[in-house]
């Protein structure tokens, strides 16, 4: 087999494992939906805990898969990372220029700093005590939209601790990621393809749906009263409808990147996949958005308040 056709099957590897995060988001919702049409609001509050690992989980896995299966965009990973560029590499047209070392080492700062603010450094105006810690990862989630039973039981929350942690350790990593990809698109044709096209605004709309869940939980802790006396900014529609559009980005990236893969590798000679490879970035990005901002303004309720 032949070295790009192994790098095409690896890229169709890559994206199993969204697709199978997808199918668990499928799966989710669907439980969510049985019970609630059953009025079971014991079974749907338990399955609403998990929410934050299900929200999570198509963003978290990304990072993984890029590393295990995409050799070539791995080894540059290392080589930003650790600043040791191997000459040695058999395919020359995979080595970046190498002009670049203020631009190598401005990626460094940026995630330097990146990883100091997403770990809570002293640079943060909150005292990480053990009592800031137990409000801040035990406090009731207060983001449900329907409260059914109270509980204080410190189990219910631990979804959210686990994406607190996870969120700490992979965005940076995610945002490294991205940042090498851009870098690469400057100068390997490789990484001009439709694919890395797709997989940049993908990567974004991960990295955004990560942040801005997080700054919904820690908003929901720090400023709640701020939240509930200024409703007239819309806070609460926001928060709710932000969910909902990072779900309609992130789904529809892997469902392109998934549909791309099918057509290079099973349908490579058809029409519409030669078509598609030699589209620009800008008309991949409109075809990729536009159906998903139609869907998300369409759907969204801009009315949705606070009630307690």
């Amino acid at each position: 087999m032949s070295q790009p056709i192994k790098r095409e099957l690896r890229l169709a590897l890559q994206m199993s494992l969204p697709f199978a995060g997808l199918l668990a988001l499928l799966l989710y919702m669907t439980f969510l939906n049985m019970y609630a049409s059953n009025d079971n609001s014991i079974m749907i509050q338990w399955i609403r805990g998990f929410f934050p690992l299900v929200n999570g989980a198509i963003s978290f896995i990304g990072p993984f898969t890029i590393l295990l299966f995409n050799k070539e965009l791995t080894q540059n990973v290392r080589e930003l990372v650790f600043n040791n560029k191997n000459k040695t590499r058999p395919d020359s047209s995979l080595q970046p220029a190498r002009n670049n070392d203020n631009l190598l080492k401005t990626s460094k700062t940026i995630f330097a700093l990146t990883s100091s603010h997403m770990s809570f450094s002293g640079k943060v105006p909150i005292k990480f005590t053990k009592k800031f810690s137990r409000t801040f990862f035990i406090r009731r989630d207060t983001s449900d939209f329907g409260k059914f039973e109270k509980t204080n039981t410190t189990s219910y929350q631990m979804p959210l601790v686990g994406y607190y942690v996870l969120y700490v350790l992979i965005t940076p990593v995610y945002f490294l990621i991205l940042v090498c990809i851009l870098k690469l698109r400057r100068h390997v044709v490789m990484f001009k393809s439709t694919f890395y096209t797709i997989l940049v605004q993908h990567s974004i709309a991960d990295i955004s749906a990560l942040l801005f869940y997080a700054f919904q939980k820690v908003s929901y802790v720090l400023i709640p009263n701020f939240l509930f006396n200024y409703q007239r900014y819309r806070f609460a529609a926001v928060f709710y409808d932000g969910i909902y559009w990072s779900f309609v980005f992130r789904t529809n990236g892997i469902a392109f990147m998934t549909i791309h893969r099918f057509l290079i590798i099973v349908k490579s000679a058809h029409k519409i996949t030669q078509v598609w490879e030699n589209i620009d970035a800008p008309t991949i990005g409109t075809m990729e958005n536009m159906g998903c901002l139609l869907d998300s303004f369409s759907n969204s309720q801009f009315t949705m308040l606070f009630q307690s």
